[in-house]
């Protein structure tokens, strides 16, 4: 199971280290293209990738859960 969100990245990581802080945890996979930034947890139960998800929402991210 993943947690991914993504956002327009304008040259800093301060919504990177944002999205740790309210995940709990440093991202597991992340990325860069086409102006964006994208940053994922592989979680080990539902309640993990809830937990994630939640907190990315609070800061205003959209996070997407997948099953994998």
């Amino acid at each position: 199971m993943q947690v991914r969100t993504s956002y327009t990245f304008n040259g800093s990581f301060e919504i990177d280290d944002a999205a740790h802080h309210a995940a709990g945890r440093m991202s597991d996979f992340s990325g860069a293209g086409v102006g964006m930034r994208d940053l994922g947890w592989v979680c080990q139960s539902e309640i993990e990738a809830e937990r994630i998800a939640r907190g990315l929402r609070k800061i205003g991210l959209t996070p997407e859960i997948r099953n994998t």
